[in-house]
């Protein structure tokens, strides 16, 4: 039962407002003009380690941070322009060293300061926790205000842009550390995320206030008010300029590495490219020698001369598709993308590899291709691709019985699949998962870097495609897709 307590009868009791003080989380305190605590609350005990009748009477500077004991002298000065303070910030320090942040509001009433704090220590721990992650990561976040066209920046973009620390920016002011056309970008980025809530999600170079040359990832969301209208827009700035110097320096070895795999591969099929020459050379200088001995007997038919002359064209082409084929694959320039015929890929390829192919006695398997089928590629590098898988496939089966390999070919509505399948029974399945890593070769030591196929996926890859291994076929089938158009 809830007994009814009248109004008479309050008057009556005896009520003490400072045990309320007393029960408080809050710290409490009056202070003097001198600085001394006139009143404590029991709060005070957990922070300083002190019964409070104990510190009645002494002085607060004598328990506060050594570092932050002249700006608390400090506020007397401000006290002349105003009486009231709020969240002023500075550390207590425990009996045992454990150090308090305490958030101080206080107002002055004749020669006292009537005060209360709050214990803000695990608020700035997480605080300091944040900024140091942000300085790490090189990662901060910004809110623009739409209204008055202003921008805040956490601590690290300020670090980022070289500038002092303030409450904002004018966002005027932000965007004209961004150099040229990303100026140009950014504007209508920030334009576009207020007038219609576009997000964005870019890399720009950027310059800092002491001129250095930067790359920053900018991120930016709409923030919507009650009336649907974008009000702020927010997101996160990234110096990412170390990142940007690693994967051009990695480029630049991977586009290293791909040269000399070139220059691996044309050294192997160079190797007996003297005698691939060689015979169609004594083609030619027999069918020469047959027309000069028909004119010293005075024997001469026209349809004779006519024969071996096209015997001698035909033959000087084919060695020319093959010098063709040789300084193709030397080139080592990154040429540009171009839509050629998969045709005309292929007879390349068949000219380079057919020496090492007869050599082997290996039976090559090629399908009629339509011109038809083109594919916006890199030719040489696509090139280098199927002749690294050919060669492989050589390497693996010269010492089977049945010996062959076969070039598949499936035009697909958007790609193109073309298969490299030879008479071996697969990887093992043990490897399959590292057969496309860097430096993992199966072959014997001194034979194989481990980089042919690593490149090779590298490179499909730069063309929007795929390379892979079918572990479905009961032959060892590499399966390179291709998209018939690159975007």
């Amino acid at each position: 039962m809830v007994k009814i307590i009248r109004k008479n009868e309050v008057s009556k009791q005896k009520i003490d407002p400072l045990k309320l003080v007393d029960l408080s989380n809050y710290l409490l305190t009056i202070i003097d003009y001198q600085g001394t605590f006139v009143y404590l609350n029991d709060e005070w005990e957990k922070i300083l380690g002190f019964k409070v009748s104990k510190l009645i009477g002494k002085k607060c500077l004598d328990y506060i941070h050594p570092e932050d004991r002249q700006k608390t002298i400090d506020l007397k000065k401000y006290y002349k322009k105003s009486k009231r303070l709020d969240h002023f910030v500075n550390r207590y320090v425990h009996k045992d060293g454990t150090i308090s942040y305490l958030d101080w509001s206080a107002k002055k009433v004749g020669n006292m300061y009537y005060c209360t704090a709050r214990n803000i220590t695990q608020e700035m721990k997480h605080t300091q926790i944040e900024k140091e992650m942000q300085k790490i990561g090189k990662i901060g976040w910004w809110v623009v205000n739409v209204k008055d066209n202003s921008v805040a920046w956490s601590d690290e973009v300020f670090r980022i842009y070289g500038l002092p620390v303030t409450k904002t920016v004018p966002v005027k002011k932000a965007i004209k550390f961004y150099p040229g056309e990303a100026q140009k970008t950014i504007s209508k980025l920030v334009e576009d995320g207020i007038k219609s809530g576009t997000p964005w999600d870019v890399e720009l170079p950027f310059k800092s206030k002491d001129n250095q040359s930067k790359w920053v990832h900018t991120t930016g969301y709409p923030i919507y008010n009650n009336k649907g209208e974008v009000s702020e827009l927010f997101g996160v700035f990234k110096d990412i300029t170390q990142d940007k110097i690693k994967k051009d320096q990695l480029r630049f070895y991977l586009d290293k590495m791909i040269a000399n795999s070139q220059l691996a591969t044309l050294g192997e099929i160079s190797a007996g490219i003297a005698h691939e020459i060689n015979n169609p050379l004594a083609i030619i200088q027999g069918n020469a020698e047959r027309i000069l001995l028909q004119i010293e007997r005075g024997d001469v038919s026209l349809d004779f001369i006519k024969q071996n002359a096209e015997k001698i064209i035909a033959t000087t082409s084919r060695i020319s598709n093959i010098v063709a084929g040789l300084k193709s694959l030397a080139r080592f320039d990154k040429e540009p993308f171009e839509n050629v015929r998969l045709s005309q890929i292929m007879n390349e390829v068949s000219n380079m590899m057919s020496l090492k192919i007869k050599s082997n006695q290996i039976e090559f398997r090629l399908p009629e291709i339509s011109d038809k089928i083109q594919i916006q590629c890199r030719p040489v590098q696509i090139e280098q691709v199927i002749v690294n898988l050919i060669a492989n496939s050589i390497d693996a089966i010269q010492n089977l019985k049945k010996k062959w390999i076969e070039v598949r070919v499936d035009v697909q509505p958007s790609n193109i699949r073309l298969s490299v399948v030879d008479s071996g029974s697969g990887v093992p399945k043990e490897i399959q998962a590292k057969i496309l890593e860097p430096f993992f070769t199966t072959k014997q030591q001194g034979k194989g870097t481990g980089l042919g196929l690593s490149i090779s996926r590298r490179i499909i890859s730069e063309h929007g495609g795929v390379l892979l291994y079918d572990p479905s076929q009961k032959n060892t089938t590499f399966v390179i897709q291709l998209p018939l158009s690159r975007k």
